[in-house]
């Protein structure tokens, strides 16, 4: 159940990336792969992650399920006020 709540948070952040934070940085799967991405499309389950060179396999672009994702690394210096259209709060040190 964890792991279908996750996805849908996921979905609902990818689906509503903020506009001011730039649409690049690094996924971290279920699987245990970071997965760097400059860009994404998304649908009802599944990400695709485009990736700006290959990996050692010479793939550029990633299908996963939103389930697998675990995490979101940003590459990008971003304000912390960027991702309040994201519903989080609080206070970064900026």
């Amino acid at each position: 159940m964890a792991e279908t709540a996750g996805g849908s948070a996921w979905q609902r952040y990818f689906q509503n990336w903020p506009k001011d934070v730039p649409t690049r940085g690094i996924v971290v799967t279920s699987f245990g792969d970071q997965v760097p991405f400059d860009g994404f499309l998304s649908n009802d389950g599944m990400l695709l992650l485009e990736r700006k060179t290959p990996d050692n396999m010479g793939a550029r672009k990633v299908l996963m399920a939103f389930q697998d994702v675990l995490a979101v690394k940003f590459v990008d210096l971003i304000r912390g006020r960027a991702f309040e259209s994201a519903g989080f709060a609080g206070k970064l040190k900026d």
